[in-house]
């Protein structure tokens, strides 16, 4: 942000809507895999748990056909059911941001306010189950791919 856009941004005499609009202006598109906290919900309820929880707003999930052969990028699924090692679509300010949906742990973070707080938890179940499932690493350009898909679709 430049040094004029920082002084209109935190002047107090901006409207509400000034301040959302520049702030969103510094948001990019990520994906995450989500936690294994977020199995078994709607998309809906990730979503909201996402925004509400994470500050994070969840866009759309990568659902995988049978076998996970076939995979489609769906946006706002209202029907869907987040399985394990569902990708997420996030709007946000930054990677390190869209992390916490990849740390988030119902067990550890549940009462926690601040979303800046929800890191690596030591919680025994969350990292054997993550560790089970393996990052996929090697699918970091096909997250790019996806991210370049879903961009120009909402264009």
């Amino acid at each position: 942000m430049t040094w004029v856009g920082w002084l209109v941004f935190q002047s107090p005499d901006t409207q509400a809507w000034q301040n959302d609009y520049l702030q969103g202006t510094g948001c990019e598109m990520y994906t995450e895999t989500l936690s294994p906290s977020f199995t078994g919900m709607t998309f809906p309820q990730a979503s909201e748990l996402c925004f509400t929880k994470l500050k994070l707003l969840l866009l759309a999930i990568e659902i995988k056909g049978e076998g996970g052969a076939d995979s489609k990028i769906s946006i706002n699924p209202r029907g869907a059911k987040i399985a394990a090692n569902t990708q997420g679509f996030f709007i946000a300010q930054s990677a390190d941001e869209v992390k916490r949906a990849w740390f988030y742990c119902k067990a550890c973070h549940e009462d926690i306010k601040d979303e800046t707080l929800i890191k690596k938890c030591k919680c025994k179940n969350l990292g054997q189950q993550q560790r089970s499932w393996g990052r996929d690493l090697g699918n970091v350009s096909q997250s790019f791919v996806y991210s370049q898909i879903l961009k120009s679709s909402l264009l």
